[in-house]
């Protein structure tokens, strides 16, 4: 999808907001957020360690300068990382869209 389709503007994550340091729960499995990519108002996209099905539900917790953030939603596309399909001492990664609810 081209930027020009989107609906919302996407931005950087915050500042605060410590990259490799979150939590993806889902169905009472935690997985390591490896990098968070950008959010908009009604999405977030990241990097994680695992593959999740489009339609999971999932809990993020992020943590800030101050408090973790906990936030709600579901999968709705995923992806390899194209970097990580190149190189075979990488471990596999996965670009996840999550709809947040």
């Amino acid at each position: 999808m081209s930027i020009e389709q989107r609906k919302y503007l996407r931005e950087s994550p915050p500042a605060d907001m410590e990259k490799g340091k979150g939590i993806l729960c889902s169905n009472m499995e935690h997985f390591e957020i490896e990098m968070v990519r950008d959010i908009s108002l009604h999405g977030i996209g990241l990097m994680s360690d695992t593959f999740l099905a489009k339609g999971r539900s999932v809990q993020l917790m992020l943590p800030r300068k101050d408090k973790t953030e906990k936030i709600y939603g579901q999968v709705v596309w995923a992806s390899p990382v194209k970097e990580t399909l190149a190189d075979e001492n990488l471990p596999l990664s996965y670009w996840l869209g999550i709809s947040l609810s």
